[in-house]
């Protein structure tokens, strides 16, 4: 494990969050493709980090384009509760209020995207 990956590790150990399996990749064909390979392993959370992606994919299997500067991730949480489309929204409805992100000027883009105009 490298000294990044160790890192995110205790950061989300601290958060009390930490998943089975944390990944991150400099590059990769798509962070979805990784982590639904490593669920059919039965691995109950997994999350996928990459610098980019040569085959990343939108909404209704769209090309994305993946180019370094971004962060591209993947996330796989079991839950017993039945979760619905608006899961991705508040995820990323909450990321804009994280502290350190305050004054980036951050926009949402359906259905999950941040995005800044300042690059």
């Amino acid at each position: 494990m490298d000294a990044e990956t160790r890192q995110l590790r205790q950061r989300l150990s601290d958060a009390g969050q930490v998943p089975d399996i944390v990944i991150l990749k400099h590059t990769t064909t798509s962070t979805n493709d990784d982590v639904r390979e490593l669920a059919q392993k039965n691995i109950s959370s997994i999350l996928i980090c990459s610098e980019t992606q040569t085959q990343g994919r939108g909404q209704h299997q769209r090309v994305w384009m993946s180019p370094k500067g971004n962060i591209y991730l993947s996330t796989l949480i079991n839950s017993q509760t039945p979760l619905d489309g608006r899961l991705a929204l508040e995820v990323a409805l909450n990321i804009l209020q994280m502290p350190k992100l305050q004054g980036l000027n951050l926009q949402v883009k359906w259905p999950n995207d941040l995005y800044s105009q300042q690059g």
